[in-house]
C-alpha cells in the first residue's frame, strides 16, 4: 500500500505547493533531509504566520519524519486559520493511518469523500485504510474508483489492485487478470503488468495462456527465464503447481561462524527451499519451510567457520536463483581469531544512477578477487523516503550480485523511514541481530546491535530513531556491550556524524534535530572510554576524516591541541601510522572518525572542520583492512583512485603478553548500581605491577584503588564512591580500569543517589 500512500502525499504536497509562497516542494522527490526541509518551511512560516498551506506543508514533512505530535499541531493550526480547507482532512487521515488508528482515518475519509466524490487521491487513501482493516473488497472498490478518476494512473496501481483481488475471497485469479488486462489496454504493453499476469496464469494451471503472454514481452536480450521455467513445469505436471517469479534476488543477513540468514521475495506465495554445498552442482544439503509466503527467510545452521558454501533458493519444485559461481556465502571466523579482514563501508548510497554505479564498480575493480568480508551501509540506504520500491531501485537492483555473496549490516538514516503495514520499510526489509546471536550483548532491538568478525567487534548505533539520552536504553546497552568486549579492534558506525562541515554542520543544533550534537556529546565519550578505534558515519554527502582524537565533545571551536593525539596524516608511507599502545579495548587512546556519505551523490559544504585531517567533496567509498595489530583504511573514489590512506597500529604483544591478555580478568562490580560501597574482583595470571583506577564518563581519573605489586591469583577490593581526596563523587556512570603487563580490562560501575 505504500504506492497509494506515496500518491496521496505527492498530491497533498503538490496542491499545497501551488498555494504556498515557497518554490514547489515535494518530500518524496527532494534531495535534502526532512529536517532541512522542515527548517525551510519553518522559516517561511515566520515570514507568513497566517498561511495555512505552509502549516499543512510542514505537517506533512513532520508526519514523514514520524514527528506525529508536531504534525498534529500543524494540522490543527491550519484548521484554525482555514477551517474549510479540504486537504486538511486527507492529512489527518494519513496521520491516523501512520499511527495505526484505522477507525479515525476512515471517519475522516468518509466525511471527506461524501463532500468530494470525484477526489481520486481520497479514494487511494481510503483504499489503504480498508486494506489495513483487512477489508479487501472495499479496498479494491476504492482503488477502482481512483483508477477511473485519475487521468494518468500508474502501473503500480493496477498491480496493487491485482494483488488485492487475488487475495480477496470471492474474487480470485480471473478477476485479477481482468484488471491487469484493463491496465495493459489503457497504458500499453507494460512489462510489470504482463509479468504478474504470467504468474497468475501459471499458478492457475494455464501454461498455454502464460506462454502466450510471455511471447509478448520476451526479447532476445531479456528472456524471462524463471517464468519460462515455471510455465514448463506447469505444462509437464498439470494444474495445481504454485510456481512463481523471483522479484527480489537472494540477500544475506546475520552471518556468524556457524549460520547465516538468506532472504528473497517472490511474486506469488510459495514454499521455501535453500540447497547448499561446497560447490555449484553439488548442493547436497537443504533447508525447507512449507509455509506459503512471498517474503522468504531461512537460516542455514551447523556450518563450519571460515568456510565457503554455495547455495540456491527456490521452492520445493523449482530453483529460482543460485547453484552457480555467483551465489555463495563465506562464514565468519571464530570470534577472536586473528585473520585478515576486509570491510566495505558505503554511506548515503541509495540514490540510483550513474554516480552510485561508478562508486560500486570502482570498489569492485579495486578489491578484485580479494572479496569482501564485512559490508556496512551507513544510512540513507534508499531515497527519498525509504519505500520498498525505492529500496528495490536504490539497493537491491544495483547491489544484486554482492547481496548474494556478502552479509550486509546496515544502520538506519533519516531517509530510511518506517511505514505502517507489513514488508515495506527498513525493519521489514532487513533481518538484524537483536538477541546477540552474532556476538556482543543482546540489545533487544534491531535498531542498534553488535556483532563480531574474527578479532574485530562492530557496534551499530541508531542515531535516527532511538533515544540519544545518556540514560536512554541505547547508551546503557552500549556501555554494557563495550565493557564485555575483549576483541583486538572495535569499530562503531551510525548515520549522523559527530564532526562535519559538509552538507550538514555538526555545530548547528537545529541541523538534523541536534542528532549530531547528541552523538558527539553522549556517545563519543562512551566510545572513547571503552576503546573504540574507528567510527564510520554518513549524512553529509562528502568525505571527511579526522586526526586521532580523544575527548572532543563540543562544537568545533572547543577543539584544543591536547585533543589531537597525533597531528600527522596517519599515512605509513609519509609521516607514519597512528600508534596505540594497547591491542584490545584501550582507555582513551584515541579514535579516527570518518564521514563517508558520498557513495551515490555529493553536496559540498565548507569542509573546514578543524578536527579533520582531510575533507573532500568527491564520490567514493571506504575500504578498511584489519590484519592482526594493524588497521589500514583507504577512501577509494568513483574512478578507483585512493584519495586518502591512513593506518592505526597497535602494540604487537609478545607470546607471553598474549597469554597474559587472555587470562587477565576483571569481574563485574557488585552491587551494581550501588550507593555506599561496591566490590571489584580481579585475577592475575602472574605476579607483577598492577593498577586499578576509576574514571568518569569523560575519562578523567577520580580514584586509584590499587597501584603496586601483587601476587598471581584472585584479588578483591572495594570502592566507596569517593575520589582520591575523600569527596563523594556525583551519581552516574563510572569505569573501572585494570592495567597489568601491557593489558587492560574495563568494567562499568553505576553510583546511585
Amino acid at each position: 500500500m505504500k504506492t497509494i500512500r506515496s500518491a496521496m502525499t505527492r498530491f497533498v504536497v503538490a496542491t499545497l505547493a501551488g498555494l504556498a509562497l515557497l518554490a514547489p516542494f515535494n518530500p518524496t522527490a527532494a534531495h535534502g533531509p526532512l529536517e532541512e526541509q522542515i527548517a525551510t518551511v519553518s522559516q517561511a512560516i515566520l515570514a507568513h504566520p497566517q498561511d495555512a498551506a505552509l502549516y499543512l506543508q510542514r505537517g506533512e514533512l513532520r508526519r514523514l519524519a514520524h514527528d506525529w505530535d508536531g504534525a498534529q499541531g500543524d494540522y490543527d493550526h491550519a484548521s484554525q486559520l482555514e477551517p474549510h480547507r479540504s486537504e486538511t482532512a486527507l492529512c489527518r487521515a494519513a496521520l491516523a493511518l501512520d499511527r495505526g488508528d484505522n477507525a479515525a482515518a476512515l471517519q475522516e475519509l468518509n466525511a471527506f469523500l461524501a463532500e468530494h466524490p470525484g477526489h481520486a487521491e481520497g479514494f487511494l487513501l481510503r483504499s489503504r485504510a480498508w486494506r489495513a482493516a483487512s477489508r479487501l473488497a472495499e479496498a479494491v472498490a476504492d482503488l477502482d474508483r481512483a483508477i477511473a478518476l485519475l487521468p494518468n494512473p500508474r502501473p503500480e496501481q493496477y498491480l496493487e489492485r491485482a494483488r488485492l483481488v487475488a487475495g480477496a475471497n470471492g474474487m480470485g485469479v480471473d478477476a485479477a487478470l481482468r484488471g491487469l488486462d484493463a491496465g495493459i489496454e489503457r497504458l500499453g504493453p507494460i512489462v510489470s503488468l504482463e509479468s504478474y499476469a504470467i504468474d497468475l496464469e501459471t499458478a492457475a494451471g494455464r501454461p498455454g495462456a502464460a506462454r502466450a503472454r510471455l511471447t509478448r514481452i520476451e526479447t532476445p536480450a531479456a528472456p524471462q527465464q524463471s517464468q519460462r521455467a515455471a510455465i514448463v513445469a506447469a505444462s509437464g505436471t498439470g494444474a495445481g503447481i504454485a510456481v512463481t517469479t523471483l522479484t527480489r534476488a537472494p540477500y544475506l543477513q546475520v552471518g556468524t561462524p556457524t549460520s547465516v540468514v538468506v532472504r528473497w521475495r517472490t511474486a506469488l506465495p510459495s514454499d521455501s527451499r535453500i540447497r547448499y554445498g561446497d560447490a555449484p552442482g553439488s548442493l547436497g544439503n537443504s533447508v525447507d519451510d512449507p509455509a506459503l509466503v512471498t517474503e522468504h527467510e531461512l537460516m542455514l545452521t551447523a556450518l563450519t567457520s571460515g568456510t565457503q558454501y554455495y547455495y540456491s533458493v527456490g521452492t520445493s519444485t523449482e530453483t529460482l536463483a543460485g547453484d552457480d559461481a555467483s551465489h555463495f556465502v563465506v562464514t565468519s571466523p571464530v570470534p577472536g581469531e586473528r585473520t585478515p579482514l576486509r570491510i566495505w563501508a558505503i554511506g548515503d548510497s541509495g540514490q540510483p544512477g550513474s554516480s552510485q554505479l561508478a562508486v560500486r564498480d570502482a570498489y569492485s575493480t579495486y578489491t578484485g578477487t580479494r572479496g569482501t568480508d564485512v559490508w556496512l551501509m551507513l544510512g540513507d540506504n534508499a531515497y527519498n523516503t525509504g519505500t520498498d520500491a525505492e529500496y528495490q531501485a536504490g539497493a537491491f537492483d544495483p547491489y544484486k550480485t554482492m547481496l548474494g555473496q556478502c552479509v550486509l549490516w546496515p544502520t538506519r538514516g533519516n531517509h530510511d523511514l518506517v511505514f505502517a503495514g507489513a514488508n515495506n520499510d527498513y525493519y521489514d526489509i532487513f533481518t538484524l541481530p537483536a538477541s546477540g546471536e552474532a556476538g556482543g550483548i543482546a540489545s533487544g532491538t534491531e535498531a542498534y546491535y553488535s556483532f563480531d568478525h574474527g578479532n574485530v567487534h562492530f557496534v551499530c548505533l541508531d542515531s535516527e530513531g532511538s533515544s540519544r539520552l545518556p540514560t536512554g536504553a541505547m547508551a546503557v546497552w552500549l556501555c554494557a556491550d563495550l565493557t564485555a568486549n575483549h576483541r583486538d579492534w572495535t569499530i562503531a558506525y551510525w548515520h549522523h556524524p559527530p564532526y562535519t562541515k559538509g552538507s550538514h554542520d555538526s555545530d548547528n543544533n537545529s541541523d538534523s534535530g541536534a542528532r549530531m550534537r547528541d552523538m558527539r556529546a553522549t556517545f563519543v565519550p562512551i566510545l572513547d572510554s571503552l576503546g573504540v578505534d574507528l567510527t564510520l558515519t554518513g549524512h553529509s554527502h562528502s568525505y571527511e576524516r579526522s586526526f586521532l582524537l580523544d575527548r572532543h565533545y563540543g562544537v568545533s571551536t572547543t577543539l584544543t591541541p591536547a585533543m589531537i593525539l597525533n597531528q600527522g596524516s596517519g599515512n605509513p608511507a609519509t609521516d607514519g601510522a597512528y600508534a596505540k599502545a594497547t591491542l584490545g579495548s584501550a582507555f582513551h587512546e584515541g579514535a579516527v572518525h570518518v564521514v563517508a556519505g558520498s557513495s551515490s551523490h555529493t553536496s559540498g559544504g565548507l569542509l573546514n572542520h578543524p578536527a579533520m585531517f582531510t575533507s573532500m567533496n568527491i564520490l567514493g567509498s571506504m575500504v578498511v583492512d584489519v590484519d592482526g595489530p594493524a588497521l589500514t583504511a583507504r577512501f577509494v573514489d568513483n574512478a578507483g583512485a585512493v584519495r586518502d590512506y591512513f593506518s592505526i597500529v597497535k602494540t604487537t604483544a609478545t607470546s607471553t603478553e598474549s597469554d597474559l591478555r587472555v587470562d587477565l580478568r576483571l569481574a563485574a562490580a557488585h552491587p551494581n548500581p550501588f550507593m555506599e560501597r561496591t566490590y571489584l574482583s580481579y585475577s592475575l595470571p602472574a605476579a607483577g605491577s598492577v593498577r586499578l583506577t576509576v574514571h568518569d564518563a569523560a575519562g578523567h581519573r577520580v580514584a586509584t584503588i590499587v597501584d603496586g605489586h601483587r601476587p598471581a591469583g584472585p584479588h578483591a577490593v572495594d570502592w566507596n564512591g569517593r575520589d582520591e581526596r575523600g569527596r563523594r563523587v556525583a551519581a552516574g556512570v563510572y569505569f573501572a580500569r585494570l592495567q597489568f603487563a601491557g593489558a587492560s580490562r574495563l568494567g562499568k560501575i553505576v553510583l546511585s543517589q
